[in-house]
């Protein structure tokens, strides 16, 4: 099985980022599944991991049209 390179991800500053906190807080999941499931697209800054609100969004739309 061949992985696929990450696209990149564009951001306007306007854009809301959040933090592995407050996205499993938006999904309802525990932080420890946002940090084994790397696919989901994120940002690294120094030692924190951020979320864009809309390639979040965009991801999981994607993920539901396949199946």
């Amino acid at each position: 099985m061949t992985r696929r390179k990450p696209q990149p991800i564009v951001t306007t500053p306007s854009e809301r980022m959040l933090s592995v906190r407050e996205l499993a807080a938006v999904l309802g999941v525990s932080t420890q599944l946002l940090y084994r499931h790397k696919e989901i697209p994120r940002f690294t800054v120094g030692l924190h991991i951020r979320f864009s609100e809309r390639a979040v969004r965009e991801y999981f739309a994607a993920q539901s049209l396949k199946h």
